[in-house]
């Protein structure tokens, strides 16, 4: 009936509904339903490509089937999740194919990938839209170096000659010089929106913007003084200006009311952010409670630690049980406050606001948190809507139970660990769960998974996660979790100890094992993973011992004992029944007055047996996982055999005083 209806469809109004969405979506939900489908999706003209964090068999999907003369827009990503990814898609087309191309977002692209794209980037005589988030962890273009990061640089000017900035609307740039910022203000008369981050910019700067189409202006982290006179000259010369952003250090006279009042007066939107430090903070703020202000624009702003700025976007998003407001503040509701707050972090207690946190999406209990009364929590945290979750290992239970079950759009996990023994304890109170909507799952800081138990059970507990962060300490149980998550798309794998050998040692075995794209990252394998086979049956797996034969053995017997079912339960009785035949044969055996042993086995493997266990048991349990324990009961039970079978005169005299 449904494929009727869309064949009932004009081609017109196929094509209105692909424009909602990308191309990957297009593909998977209508390829090869019917013909009459596949010739809407090959006449559709505007394809956009958003291939940041897609998984590989959603690439490979458009890449088999796109036609590069009719897409649009491209986002390439080679972030963490999807590493490799320019270099794979960039040797399967070229970049000039694409020639109606309009929007180009480069993502941590890498260096090889970048300076192909910069040599034909001018070919492209569309495209009207670059971004490019160009913060590597390698070398690049790259002049200024801070922290651990290197800060993309555009002042060799060479990535400058291969852009078509002559007809270019929308330029985004992360990290630029101010070198690099004037030759693109000579070159680039066309811009519509330009979002810059600029560095190294003197002091003495003065800022000449002469672009006649602006209408958008993103300015940050500017290291010069500006005075009021600086900001008014750029922007008197951009008549079609309606929304700005600026944060910069500067003088007193940016907070100066009545001239911003003047120059925003035809402003849509205005978010500032200034470092000065004011002398009258309530006389200054009294400035900006005007009817512009406050009823006709509705920008409020505040005072805070020797910064002005609108709210609430230059707010915190973080908020922990200490969360106070501003002091200094224009708002009249604090409302916008909360509601800015995305992410909620508790450490030692539970404290509810004046407001309730309503835009919540990370949620993190620390601590005292972590084992305290959770009932009073959705009056602080709406639960409804949150997705991402980070507890401790050392997390009760019932509280993991509480969270789980007011958090239908949960999504992400993440197990903070202290010591070993915590997850350990974590892991056996949980591990009948089963949680079918977590998509990401890390493990972090100092636990290492070297235990085949755990990491199979990982993945009995969560079936659906497609993103995976976890420290693990073989290569096997790296496969053991390939193979176990059937929906893992992108992992990162830490290693307790790498070094160059066993980069590569480890890497010709990840070629043959692994389908899919991977990269070092110092002790870290970081994986895009493509449609996956049945790893653990690959025949240049080495062959697995019988030691690690029995473990795995008695890790699914221990996983069919956990069951609570009816077939778990009646497994269970088979089970005790079929050791204790085992154990009354091997008395026979041993001992060769039968009559005598039939009569001491029904003694020693009664009911009053398993009493004196349990107690050895229970004990054993809290230190040692429970296949564990269940070999040492049967060890203990063979024990009391052969020691009857030693000394079977004192049985002798002992049973026939129970006779008597």
């Amino acid at each position: 009936m449904k494929q009727r209806l869309l064949d009932e469809l004009p081609i017109e109004i196929l094509h209105i509904l692909f424009s909602y969405l990308l191309a990957h979506e297009i593909f998977y939900s209508f390829l090869n339903i019917n013909s009459y489908l596949d010739a809407a999706i090959v006449s559709y003209p505007n394809y956009q490509l958003n291939f940041q964090s897609i998984s590989k068999y959603y690439f490979d999907l458009v890449c088999q089937h796109i036609s590069p003369k009719r897409v649009i827009a491209i986002t390439l990503s080679d972030d963490n999740d999807t590493c490799g990814q320019s270099e794979i898609f960039l040797s399967r087309f070229q970049i000039d194919q694409f020639v109606k191309l309009r929007s180009l977002t480069l993502i941590r692209i890498e260096l090889k990938s970048l300076k192909y794209i910069n040599l034909h980037l001018h070919k492209l005589d569309q495209l009207v839209s670059l971004t490019c988030d160009l913060t590597l962890n390698d070398s690049s273009f790259a002049i200024f170096q801070l922290g651990h990061r290197m800060k993309f640089s555009l002042v060799s000017t060479d990535l400058l000659s291969g852009m078509p900035l002559s007809h270019l609307h929308h330029l985004t740039i992360v990290q630029c010089s101010f070198k690099t910022f004037i030759i693109i203000c000579n070159l680039a008369r066309q811009l519509k929106t330009l979002d810059i981050e600029l560095i190294g910019c003197p002091s003495n700067a003065v800022l000449q913007f002469e672009f006649v189409q602006l209408t958008r202006l993103i300015l940050r982290n500017l290291s010069w003084d500006a005075s009021m006179n600086d900001i008014e000259s750029a922007l008197l010369k951009l008549p079609r200006l309606r929304h700005l952003e600026i944060s910069t250090s500067g003088l007193v006279d940016l907070a100066d009311a009545y001239r911003w009042e003047m120059l925003s007066k035809d402003f849509v939107t205005l978010k500032f952010y200034f470092k000065i430090q004011l002398s009258s903070i309530e006389k200054t703020l009294a400035s900006f409670r005007t009817p512009f202000w406050l009823i006709e624009k509705q920008w409020f702003v505040a005072y805070e630690n020797m910064s002005f700025f609108t709210i609430p976007h230059f707010l915190q998003t973080h908020a922990n049980e200490y969360f106070q407001l501003p002091r200094h503040s224009t708002c009249l509701n604090n409302a916008i406050v909360y509601e800015h707050i995305t992410k909620s972090i508790f450490v030692d207690k539970i404290i509810k606001p004046d407001h309730r946190f309503t835009n919540v999406h990370t949620l993190e209990l620390r601590n005292k948190t972590a084992n305290a009364d959770l009932a009073a929590l959705p009056a602080v945290v709406d639960l409804h809507v949150v997705k991402t979750l980070l507890l401790p290992s050392s997390i009760e239970h019932k509280n993991v139970t509480f969270l789980l079950n007011n958090m239908p759009r949960l999504e992400n996990l993440a197990i903070n660990t202290s010591a070993d023994q915590d997850f350990e304890d974590f892991f056996q109170e949980n591990k009948h769960m089963r949680l079918e909507n977590i998509h990401t799952l890390t493990i972090c800081n100092q636990y290492v998974i070297s235990n085949r138990y755990i990491a199979s059970q990982l993945c009995h507990i969560f079936p659906r996660v497609k993103k995976l962060h976890v420290s693990v300490n073989r290569l096997d149980d790296m496969i053991i979790l390939i193979d176990g998550f059937k929906h893992l798309s992108s992992a990162s794998f830490m290693f307790k100890s790498l070094f160059n050998n066993d980069k590569q040692d480890l890497r010709q075995k990840i070629n043959t094992i692994i389908n899919g794209v991977y990269r070092f990252d110092g002790s870290c394998v970081r994986m895009w993973i493509e449609n996956r086979m049945d790893i653990s049956r690959k025949k240049n797996i080495s062959n697995t011992s019988w030691t690690q034969r029995l473990e795995k053995f008695w890790h699914y017997l221990d996983f069919m004992l956990s069951q609570e079912s009816p077939l778990s339960k009646f497994f269970t009785i088979f089970l005790i029944a079929y050791l204790h035949n085992i154990a009354t044969q091997m008395w026979i055996y041993l001992v060769p007055y039968i009559v005598l042993n039939l009569f001491v086995c029904q003694t020693i493997l009664g009911s009053s047996s398993f009493v004196y266990l349990s107690p050895i048991g229970s004990l054993f349990s809290k230190y040692v996982d429970r296949p564990s324990t269940y070999l040492f009961g049967y060890l203990f039970v063979y024990i009391i055999i052969i020691i009857g079978y030693i000394f079977s005169d004192e049985w002798k005299l002992m049973i026939a005083d129970t006779v008597s």
